[in-house]
């Protein structure tokens, strides 16, 4: 009799790693693998379809059998174990209440250990390595199981759900197959550190799920650093300051600065015949240039620029003011990187220098200048650029010279113009002895 009651034991056993390994398939598997499954009509794929459709009565269900067959082991192993092994503890000479005391208590030991090794560990191991394979063999067996003892379930799963309302959560049947971009993006990142992922993709996928986060206001070209013309500027000065610029577009100034009343191309300019430039002037030349809020998504703003098969557009502040003006490759450059073209000579950049430091422009993002330069940056909503970091650090206007701490790197300003930091000099903490600088 105990060696039947200790191979139904061991059946239990194997009962519990059933259940094991069909919820932690449920656990790690996602909708999109089991979907490509169910198409390719694998056997045992329409179940875990179920099953991922019905994720919390069949994590209710597998810990139902879980608990049943867990106890059912204990209550048959133990006995019948210990009744096998006593007479070997009597064999040593031990006395019969001591004989039944150490064989009840290796009983309880090798209960345990089987247990958890066969019950739990290896199929828990097994699920997570294998979750396709894996969850087409156990699943259907527990759905099965889920449907004899469905009344169980049902009351058990909703005591549960009561009890997450009465704590103001609404309980959830299916779990979600979404991700959120903070999501995707700490798992594209992941991708990319285990070697899954080239570096470059992972980049181009971090840029593109942050792009509908980014404003105009990020991207732009401050009022401050727009260069600009006049509308009495004259064709062969717009060719000049294009040469000198690299620059190929100019937002054309009317009254004041805050006043754009166009935008005018190079290529405009050159248009005009050479002995007729000095009297074409950018009135004449210029073309409509379109509005968009600072506080436009790039999303909608790259469709607006498309859409109206515009290079640039003007970016309004809440008052009606300019606030600078972003082109088309400003947007682009948020989900390719940086582009650099046969204009782009004079275009401020993060660069490094020949004795370890790097050369930061003043109007960069934290976030900008960190994935390139690899050392921590801080970001706050207090500022939105270096320059903002450095004046705010200080507390008032730099002068060439200041400079300030970041965790890893000092930056000293190296260039100012009038009251705007043009450039930055960012020297690492391992290179810091060597230069100098007010703080």
């Amino acid at each position: 009799m105990e060696w039947f009651l200790l191979a139904l034991a061991l059946l239990l056993i194997l009962g519990t790693g059933v259940f094991v390994a069909a919820e932690f398939s449920l656990l790690t598997l996602d909708k999109h693998t089991v979907d490509q499954s169910v198409e390719r009509g694998e056997r045992g794929s329409s179940y875990l379809k179920k099953g991922m459709t019905q994720l919390s009565t069949q994590l209710s269900s597998a810990q139902v059998g879980i608990t049943l067959t867990t106890l059912l082991t204990g209550y048959l192993m133990e006995p019948s174990l210990g009744v096998l092994l006593s007479p070997m503890f009597e064999g040593f000479g031990l006395g019969e209440s001591a004989a039944s005391t150490a064989s009840l208590t290796l009983a309880l030991l090798i209960s345990t250990f089987l247990s958890m090794i066969v019950g739990e560990l290896v199929p828990k191991n097994l699920a997570i390595s294998a979750p396709l394979i894996t969850g087409k063999i156990f699943v259907p067996l527990q759905y099965i199981f889920s449907v004899v003892f469905r009344p169980v379930i049902a009351v058990l799963n909703g005591t549960a759900n009561k009890a997450l309302l009465a704590m103001g959560i609404e309980p959830q049947e299916e779990g979600t197959a979404g991700r959120s971009p903070e999501e995707l993006t700490a798992l594209v990142r992941h991708s990319a550190q285990e070697g899954t992922m080239a570096e470059q993709t992972a980049d181009l996928l971090t840029r593109t799920l942050s792009f509908s986060e980014r404003t105009a206001e990020d991207v732009m070209t401050p009022r401050t650093s727009m260069i600009s013309v006049n509308r009495d500027t004259t064709a062969a000065e717009i060719v000049e300051t294009a040469r000198q610029t690299g620059f190929s577009r100019f937002p054309v100034v009317g009254d004041s600065r805050d006043d754009i009343v166009g935008m005018v191309h190079v290529k405009q300019a050159v248009a005009v015949p050479l002995a007729n430039r000095p009297d074409a002037f950018a009135a004449g030349l210029m073309s409509e240039v379109a509005q968009v809020p600072e506080t436009m998504p790039l999303d909608p703003l790259l469709m607006e620029l498309r859409m109206r098969g515009s290079q640039m557009a003007l970016v309004i502040d809440e008052y009606g003011g300019t606030a600078g003006v972003v082109t088309l490759e400003d947007v682009v450059e948020e989900l390719v990187g940086e582009v650099v073209d046969e204009h782009d000579r004079l275009r401020v950049s993060v660069r490094p220098v020949r004795d370890g430091s790097w050369v930061v422009p003043g109007r960069l993002r934290p976030d900008e200048v960190s994935s390139v330069i690899g050392l921590e940056v801080p970001q706050d909503p207090d500022y939105e650029t270096m320059a903002g970091y450095v004046m705010l650090t200080l507390g008032r206007i730099p002068v060439e010279g200041d400079s300030v701490r970041l965790p890893e790197a000092r930056l000293v300003v190296e260039r100012m113009h009038g009251r705007r930091i043009e450039r930055l000099r960012l020297i690492p903490d391992y290179l810091a002895s060597g230069f100098g600088g007010a703080s």
